[in-house]
């Protein structure tokens, strides 16, 4: 069979080059398949080995047909692999499957031999990525600034490394297990929150967490706190917890969150912060709680008009520097979504909000991680005599609304109403839970530390 391997234009000009292939070890990986079934599970389940990885196309063939009888339950041995290939179009593969059954050198040393395929297959993705990125450099009427042609070449140059293959449709019998899995892992936790919670016991206990792949919008009209409840919530899950979390602020700068973050945990105002004119007695706490946030896993980046590719590489390359510590992201949130771009120019606004939420909510499938939303409401609200928000008063797009998973709304009676009943506190309204109940929680509300904080577990709000 020919050679399964997908030129570019710095390959024409290098055809005297061959890409960089190990076909011992394919031979070993595949032979190691054959003969032990521990090599199987570990190469299937451990070593991330993907058709891809393979340089010949026979071992692509080869390795197909035996990740197909693997995921069909079956034995992998000589006899089903030839039978797979011969359903896959491969009438003459006996004798190759032979002389694999008998190559293998060790079969203990399988996940070695993997490594070595999979690393071979990142050097010949990178080849294809240097013609493409060369491409790129050459097709600047397709961009509409240098950057967007950075931004696609980081892309390019990221997916090299990270090649996963779509599973495809799959049955009830393989969904079932892994759906009664989770089902069990709820049960035993015992009211115990399974998404990352804010902080916030009413609320978490009404939305269930920030779930990863989930997309959580938080909106409201400005001045209401959403930056200081995302925060909140970042805080508490980066802070409190350890999980690693991602800001991207397109609104404040990165000394103003901190300055926020500071405030919140120390509970000296902002604005003496932000001033300098802290009291003697509250310097060392500033101190004590200054060290304790630099130590918090919370990465912000307060890049203007970001776009969401650009928003993807960046969480990848943070991804891949906490799997090197053996770290996962759990949280991104962003702030706000209206002040995002698109890498093209879009035909009107109402599009690009669109555009972007679905960008985002692909993200956290993705990256597996939740994504919390910042958006700003239209004016609609404020001709209404209740001003309370509804899911029609998502500016811009309803696809907000339609990509979200939840659609939390920020709403304090006191900003409108000075003799409001209801002044320190603020009404946590849940308009839409795609996996849950909507409703309503009242959270209390700090302004001078502009922050957040429950009712049942903090006692009364400030007068």
């Amino acid at each position: 069979m020919t050679q399964g391997y997908r030129t570019g234009r710095l390959r024409n000009q290098h055809a005297s080059r061959v890409p960089p292939h190990d076909p011992q070890s394919e031979r070993a990986v595949l032979g190691a398949m054959l003969v032990s079934e521990k090599a199987l599970s570990e190469i299937c389940g451990e070593s991330g080995l993907v058709t891809e990885d393979f340089y010949l196309e026979i071992h692509r063939t080869v390795f197909d047909a035996m990740v197909r009888v693997f995921s069909e339950g079956k034995p992998v041995d000589k006899v089903t692999v030839i039978n797979a290939l011969g359903a896959a179009g491969w009438k003459d593969g006996r004798q190759y499957v032979a002389e694999l059954w008998d190559s293998v050198p060790l079969a203990s040393n399988a996940l070695q031999y993997a490594k070595a395929v999979r690393e071979a297959g990142i050097y010949r993705r990178l080849v294809d990525a240097g013609a493409l990125i060369e491409d790129i450099g050459f097709s600047k009427d397709d961009y509409e600034d240098p950057m967007a042609a950075v931004d696609a070449a980081e892309r390019a140059l990221l997916r090299a490394a990270d090649v996963r293959e779509e599973e495809g449709l799959l049955s009830l019998e393989d969904l079932a297990p892994e759906a009664m899995e989770s089902l069990q892992r709820r049960y035993e936790s015992d009211g115990e929150m399974l998404g990352l919670p804010s902080g916030l016991f009413d609320v978490d206990r009404l939305t269930g967490g920030a779930a990863p792949g989930d997309l959580l919008v938080l909106a409201a009209r400005p001045a209401m706190g959403k930056t200081s409840m995302a925060l909140g919530w970042g805080w508490h899950v980066a802070g409190e917890m350890g999980e690693p979390v991602a800001i991207f602020s397109l609104e404040m700068s990165r000394e103003q969150l901190v300055d926020r973050i500071l405030s919140s945990v120390s509970r000296v105002p902002v604005q003496k912060i932000r001033s300098g004119k802290v009291a003697q007695e509250d310097f060392p706490r500033l101190l004590r709680e200054g060290e304790r946030i630099s130590k918090a896993p919370l990465f912000i980046d307060d890049s203007a008009g970001t776009t969401v590719p650009r928003m993807r590489a960046k969480l990848q390359r943070l991804q891949a520097r906490l799997r090197a510590r053996g770290k996962r992201l759990g949280l991104v949130v962003v702030d706000y979504l209206q002040l995002m771009t698109t890498e093209k120019k879009p035909k009107d606004k109402q599009a690009e909000v669109a555009e972007i939420s679905r960008s985002l909510k692909v993200l956290a499938r993705d990256l597996d991680v939740a994504v919390i939303a910042v958006a700003q409401l239209n004016r609609e609200v404020e001709h209404r005599h209740d001003k309370r928000p509804l899911l029609s008063d998502l500016r811009d797009s309803g696809a907000v609304e339609q990509d979200a998973d939840i659609v939390m709304f920020l709403y304090r009676d006191e900003y409108y109403n000075p003799d409001s009943d209801s002044k320190g506190t603020a009404e946590v309204i849940v308009g839409k839970h795609r996996n849950g109940p909507t409703g309503k929680e009242t959270v209390a509300w700090f302004e001078k530390e502009a922050r957040f904080a429950s009712i049942s577990r903090q006692g009364a709000p400030p007068a």
